[in-house]
């Protein structure tokens, strides 16, 4: 589980208030922004996410599970900025709550019987959690199913609204490591926090390397200089 600092908190809300939009808009907008840089800047791909599917006075009453995940046709534009896309993923996640009762594994069933379709839509999943929790003494911690059907899950958990955000991922391990995870985790954020700084910059430009890892890759890597005899031939000192 990771957590953000204060600064970086603020940071986003910030950004959230003065745009409109809530934080979960701006981590999906992020994430699509991740997922398209690594996926050679693809403008078009699913990420899924989890609806409380608990619409009426009667479901909120209800004890018992409604939770249902939706796929999100994400749909972006490299020539634009990364501000002038959110518009598009907001778009996007509103429209899908109009379809938050169609069950994910009943449509998939659908799409197998009508047309033959027998893939997953999406790959990845983000989930949003703000309720607050009544008692302030209560702590809420995340844990595993024991099941994974998509590749990576990450979870945003807001709930006790302590200036920070709790971000915790569930991934197959023939995918991805700790090590992984802790790289994913970094250059997200470090993607996130560029965007929010320079929210102008086209998608492709949008820094998903921290100063560090960027000094390693293209300075460090790249010193070979070494000494060599210089009364020799390339051919006689190999």
């Amino acid at each position: 589980m990771f957590a953000t600092d204060k600064k970086t908190t603020k940071m986003i809300a910030d950004y959230a208030k003065a745009h409109d939009i809530s934080p979960f808009i701006l981590f999906t907008a992020a994430l699509s922004a991740y997922f398209s840089r690594i996926r050679m800047n693809a403008e078009k791909f699913y990420i899924g996410t989890a609806v409380l599917n608990r619409f009426t006075v009667k479901d909120k009453n209800t004890a018992g599970m409604f939770i249902n995940t939706v796929p999100m046709l994400i749909e972006l534009d490299n020539e634009k900025s990364f501000a002038d896309n959110i518009p598009s993923v907001e778009d996007t996640c509103f429209s899908v709550m109009r379809h938050h009762k169609y069950n994910y594994g009943e449509m998939l069933k659908d799409l197998h019987s009508e047309f033959g379709f027998r893939e997953t839509l999406y790959d990845v999943l983000i989930s949003y959690q703000n309720a607050t929790l009544e008692e302030n003494d209560v702590e809420a911690t995340w844990y595993h199913g024991d099941t994974q059907t998509e590749s990576l899950a990450m979870h945003i958990d807001d709930r006790e609204q302590q200036g920070i955000f709790k971000i915790s991922y569930e991934y197959k391990l023939d995918l991805f490591g700790n090590d992984g995870i802790d790289s994913f985790h970094r250059e997200f954020i470090t993607l996130l926090l560029d965007a929010i700084e320079n929210d102008r910059k086209k998608l492709y430009e949008l820094k998903i390397l921290n100063a560090e890892e960027e000094k390693k890759i293209l300075f460090d890597f790249n010193d070979t200089a070494c000494s060599y005899p210089t009364d020799q031939c390339i051919h006689e000192i190999i």
